[in-house]
């Protein structure tokens, strides 16, 4: 069984050697990686053609800068594996993680394995990651459980039979923020796939300062353009009030998750803000903390008061 390794990689000249050599320390020697250069400006290239040399197995293509979900698309298509390993370029796997997520293809007719991972800092600090949710789980119980975040909707962190990409739209808008969570979605609803969960960490997710996750001028209007097209992902599949409260849930978290951030001043957000208020607050307001209660209770009484109260907080 042949596992492809699809690894994005843009400008992290310190962190690819790191990545690959843990592809090459993998205690099951079947496997390509497919390191798509998306229009690194540093030595990102170099250090790729370097681990070619040195192993076979790695391959790269170089293109124009296009965005993280058009590198993972172009990997797919180059891909010659049974399986596909999403790797992030900054992060690295444990020693065993390929050949833990095949024996649970081996062991089980399932189509996506989903394992746990381990946060890494700099100063060595770690923490585990895990998922809320059963061994088992179906495509729509995955939905429900990323909207809720009891799971987490990365890409990477899984692994998948090539099949259930089959006939996937993959997002491609280099101006689109949780394209990880829009492929997932798409891959949970559109093949119907069986999922295994193995509750064990086999991912390290490198915890970078200035990687794009972490910055906080990404946030605003793009945060309410990814909620949107969630919305419109659930709607393409009638689920909206299926997974009403899940759903809720997910635009309070997005809501909450916009006003840490700076640019919150705008029509288009506080107009998506006010509507999710009035909208979802009631059907998942019991999934809230306290202190989200409280946010969204201030913002409900007065929202420009509000705004100007958590603003001057941070």
């Amino acid at each position: 069984m042949k596992v492809t390794i699809i690894i994005p990689a843009y400008n992290v000249e310190e962190y690819i050697e790191r990545c690959l050599q843990s592809c090459v320390r993998q205690n099951y020697d079947n496997w390509e990686a497919i390191i798509i250069n998306d229009g690194s400006r540093d030595a990102t290239l170099a250090k790729i053609r370097e681990y070619q040399k040195i192993d076979s197995r790695i391959k790269f293509i170089d293109k124009n800068n296009e965005g993280l979900a058009k590198a993972r698309k172009d990997g797919l298509e180059k891909a010659e594996g049974d399986y596909i390993y999403f790797l992030d370029s900054d992060d690295f796997l444990y020693i065993d993680s390929i050949s833990e997520c095949l024996n649970i293809f081996k062991e089980n007719d399932v189509d996506i394995v989903i394992h746990d991972m381990t946060a890494i800092w700099d100063s060595g600090k770690q923490r585990l990651g895990t998922h809320n949710i059963t061994q088992n789980i179906s495509g729509l119980e995955v939905v429900q459980s990323m909207l809720t975040s009891d799971l987490s909707s990365t890409i990477w962190g899984k692994m998948y039979k090539k099949s259930v990409f089959d006939s996937v739209s993959h997002p491609v808008d280099q101006r689109m923020m949780g394209e990880d969570t829009l492929l997932l979605l798409e891959v949970a609803l559109k093949n119907e796939p069986k999922i295994f969960y193995l509750k064990k960490p086999l991912y390290y997710y490198y915890q970078r300062v200035g990687s794009i996750t972490k910055q906080g001028n990404i946030l605003g209007e793009y945060m309410v353009q990814y909620a949107i097209a969630v919305e419109e992902k659930l709607r393409k599949y009638n689920l909206l009030q299926t997974v009403n409260i899940e759903w809720s849930k997910f635009n309070l978290d997005v809501v909450l998750r916009i006003l840490l951030d700076k640019s919150v001043e705008t029509p288009k957000i506080s107009n998506f803000i006010e509507k999710v208020i009035k909208v979802n607050y009631k059907s998942a307001k019991h999934l809230l903390t306290w202190k989200r209660k409280l946010i969204i209770y201030l913002l409900k009484i007065n929202y420009n008061l509000a705004i100007k109260v958590i603003s001057s907080s941070k």
